[in-house]
């Protein structure tokens, strides 16, 4: 099936698929298995993988296509970069999945990125919509044809990617007018991937213009199908901010249904999808393992601990030093009758926690913010309700102090203050 590929020098020339018909016509393919990565070797050697330039999606788009090193009917994994970014950003993530054994598909998606956004901005949401639909029916209709097996699809998004993906990924059936390419190919994937979701549209005009974004807006779509969510968020990330984001989709989503599980970890927000992080070290062999139905974070936790706030003071039971990559399942358990934010305040390298007398001051200094304390994200919890948060710690180079923080303007005493628990995690190496 693919021994065409071998023989290619430079430019191969077979059929193009176009946007009416999965019939190939003509297309213009570059193979390219030992282009310069996009990460730094030196720190994270990328498998040198066949890869695909400038494939067609009909008169839609364009994509770069990741072949398995060997193997017939292997998972298919279409990736969407951010906002911000465009699809060599994900160069990287993309080669080691394929090498994993993995057909991997990376399009360019029309992001919204002009301040102020354009006028016609809800043609644009629909443009993005249709791209990522036909993205996905094109890699079902090519997937045999590199291998890969049409009936095993996955849509991993990254940061804006995330929000349209999730878009995309929650129905079975586009409710959007005019998506008419490749009539009978289903987009629907099996499973849901996101790093640093988006999902409420903040960073896509959603409150600017929410008459034009509501047909998109993934929390008023109905899903329709049995579609696998796994999210990741970094408490590190400042372009998505806070972390309430992912909690609140897969809150949303386990709420009607939709099998999902979030995952929060120690990490900047493009540091997930860069392989020379940790963390983008860390989500390649995520998505690997989802991919590949082997055993990750969202399987049974190697550790269980337990968050709770009360009486103005915040406690935290369980592991303190944890393996790089090995996840803890903390159940935040709030018996109050306000709302409290469970939050991570991160202390960056060389930053001594008990030396500096940190635990010496009194609730809410952290606003002062002295330097070497990054104040991280949180998990929010409702009145005599309980949370979790899966936490996951990669870098290795940070401790985290656990705290509570009594929603500010209610009627506990401690309101709007930050309360540390007297604990410090860190990461065994």
């Amino acid at each position: 099936m693919r021994g065409w590929i071998a023989l290619a020098v430079c430019v191969l020339v077979v059929g193009v698929i176009g946007c009416d018909s999965t019939e190939p016509e003509s297309r213009t393919t570059v193979v390219s298995p030992t282009d310069t990565p996009a990460t730094d070797p030196t720190t994270s050697p990328v498998p040198a993988v066949e890869v695909l330039r400038d494939e067609s999606i009909g008169d839609i788009t364009t994509a770069d296509v990741y072949l398995p090193p060997e193997g017939e009917a292997v998972p298919v994994v279409v990736m969407l970069h951010g906002t911000e970014g465009e699809r060599s950003e994900l160069d990287g993530l993309a080669r080691e999945v394929a090498a994993s054994g993995a057909l991997v598909y990376v399009p360019t998606w029309p992001v919204i990125s002009e301040r102020p956004a354009p006028q016609n901005v809800g043609e644009m949401y629909r443009q993005q919509t249709e791209t990522v639909v036909c993205a996905l029916r094109h890699a079902r209709s090519t997937a045999s044809e590199f291998g890969g097996d049409p009936d095993d699809l996955t849509l991993f998004g990254h940061s804006g990617g995330a929000t349209v993906g999730a878009r995309v990924a929650l129905v079975d059936e586009p409710q959007w007018p005019g998506i008419d390419c490749f009539p009978g190919v289903s987009h629907a994937p099996a499973r849901f991937i996101a790093t640093a979701g988006d999902f409420t549209g903040g960073y896509s005009f959603s409150t600017e213009f929410p008459e034009q974004y509501g047909p998109y807006d993934v929390f008023g779509l109905v899903p329709s199908n049995d579609v696998e969510v796994r999210l990741y968020q970094g408490f590190n990330d400042w372009n998505v901010y806070p972390s309430t984001e992912t909690t609140a989709l897969d809150e949303h989503l386990r709420g009607i249904g939709v099998d999902s599980q979030a995952a929060y970890l120690d990490a900047a927000h493009g540091d997930m999808i860069d392989v020379s992080e940790p963390a983008g070290r860390f989500i390649a062999g995520q998505v690997a393992a989802l991919v590949h139905g082997r055993l990750g974070v969202f399987d049974d936790s190697a550790a269980v601990a337990t968050m709770s706030y009360e009486a103005q003071r915040c406690s935290y039971e369980g592991p303190t030093s944890l393996q790089s990559g090995e996840p803890v399942a903390i159940q935040l358990e709030n018996p109050t009758d306000v709302p409290v934010l469970y939050w991570m305040v991160g202390f960056e390298t060389g930053f001594d926690v008990v030396q500096s007398g940190y635990f010496d001051l009194p609730p809410g200094t952290l606003d002062a913010e002295p330097e070497g304390i990054q104040t991280g994200h949180w998990i929010r919890v409702g009145p005599s309700s309980v949370g979790l948060l899966r936490w996951v710690m990669v870098r290795g180079d940070q401790e985290w102090v656990p705290h509570c923080l009594p929603e500010a303007g209610t009627t506990d005493p401690g309101a709007g203050l930050m309360h540390a628990t007297p604990v410090v995690l860190t990461t065994k190496q």
